[in-house]
């Protein structure tokens, strides 16, 4: 079974944004261009997200 895509992770996080059910205060982090930010490695992909309660950064990864 071939593994997700870069953009196929970024539809799903988009999608989900809105729907982590008790974490709806996160929100994703774009840079100045508009694009996502993230990193990926290995099997997984690792989204900032910003706690919109505490302002603080967040990591989701996803695999």
């Amino acid at each position: 079974m071939p593994y997700p895509t870069i953009g196929e992770y970024k539809d799903a996080i988009r999608l989900a944004e809105h729907s982590f059910g008790s974490l709806t205060h996160l929100r994703l982090e774009y840079d100045a261009t508009g694009a996502l930010h993230f990193s990926s490695g290995n099997f997984a992909v690792v989204f900032k997200m910003r706690d919109t309660r505490t302002n603080r950064p967040i990591a989701v990864k996803y695999l």
